[in-house]
């Protein structure tokens, strides 16, 4: 580190985020200095006036396989993010205000540590919901109806209300656009054909528990805000661990893939999303617009589910629930 402490007062020092702010462990083989080494390293840097910014290492591959073409190693890591910070098209360009200052600490934070056991919940239920192939009830042993999943039934049932409570554009984004027939009916149990099902029910279990209460903070009992389902939920953002679990998977792999590649036409002849690592400068300006786009529909998404959930809550409510069981019951008759 001495080296780097004795460059000139105002300098600017930049690094990946996984060797210069991931702490050695026993499994450590990228991680090269221990936590007190690096928070003194940190402080050093800071007393000798120079700055230093951390790099997200999944944007370093990106910008060394998409935009380089070549293969991992210390020396090309170091030119990818150099070409991301200077070289690439302005609207990609990585600046300083994107990149990750220091921790002052290595001790988990509270919001992160929940959102990780948040997450591992919500992967339990969302693939329970996967093998029950997004059935509302669930047999065992013979016994009907031994299992019911609320956030399915309450999908049915305000099927017609969100596509008319959602802009356009986010109703297309999930499927909502396509759920009516030639004469204007609604389709036959459309959640599992038309709608992006897997999408809007990850959406759907960050609000509500399998069993149709709301799901809620632990730290707080209170629903989750729309910034802690994007940083410690969904994990929106570079520096995201490696594993964000299924909703995740269901947001960003099974939905915006498909979305940004339709809309920017880079799907193979098969119908699928064409190899990032072949990627033009515009097919990445697309993407990236894009990839923006179905965040903002995911957001609305969230938000108006959000709304008609509270209103569900209210005592207004109680008696619309009702009736709309007992009609679903004399349809069925």
């Amino acid at each position: 580190f001495k080296w780097s402490t004795s460059l000139p007062s105002g300098s600017i020092l930049i690094g990946e985020n996984a060797h210069f702010a991931c702490p050695r462990t026993e499994k450590s083989k990228a991680q090269y200095f221990e936590a007190d080494e690096l928070l003194r390293w940190y402080a050093a840097l800071e007393e000798n006036g120079i700055t230093l910014r951390l790099f997200a290492q999944k944007d370093t591959e990106k910008f060394r396989r998409s935009f380089l073409g070549v293969d991992k190693s210390d020396k090309n890591d170091i030119l990818a993010m150099v070409h991301a910070m200077h070289e690439v098209h302005p609207k990609l360009r990585k600046r300083m205000e994107h990149l990750q200052k220091p921790k002052t600490s290595f001790e988990t934070r509270p919001d992160k540590e929940e959102g990780d056991e948040m997450r591992e919940i919500l992967t339990a239920e969302k693939n329970l919901q996967r093998v029950w192939k997004y059935n509302e009830f669930h047999y065992k042993d013979g016994d009907p109806k031994k299992y019911q999943d609320e956030t399915v039934e309450w999908l049915i049932d305000n099927l017609e209300e969100l596509a008319k409570t959602l802009p356009k554009d986010t109703a297309e984004a999930f499927g909502f656009d396509k759920i009516y027939g030639k004469k204007g009916e609604l389709l036959t149990r459309p959640v599992f054909s038309h709608i992006k099902t897997a999408q809007v029910l990850a959406v759907l279990l960050i609000h509500m528990n399998l069993d149709g209460t709301r799901r809620v903070r632990p730290s707080t009992g209170k629903p989750c805000g729309w910034k802690f389902v994007k940083q410690n939920l969904i994990l929106e953002h570079p520096y995201r661990p490696k594993r964000g679990g299924v909703v995740r998977a269901s947001l960003k792999w099974d939905g915006a893939r498909h979305y940004i590649s339709g809309k920017c036409g880079t799907k193979t002849a098969k119908g699928q999303p064409s190899a990032m690592s072949k990627f033009t400068e515009q097919n990445w300006l697309d993407f990236k617009e894009h990839r923006n786009a179905f965040s903002k529909h995911t957001k609305i998404l969230w938000s108006t589910i959000r709304d008609m959930l509270t209103e569900r809550d209210s005592d207004c409510y109680s008696y619309e629930k009702e009736f709309i069981s007992l009609s679903r019951e004399l349809q069925e008759v």
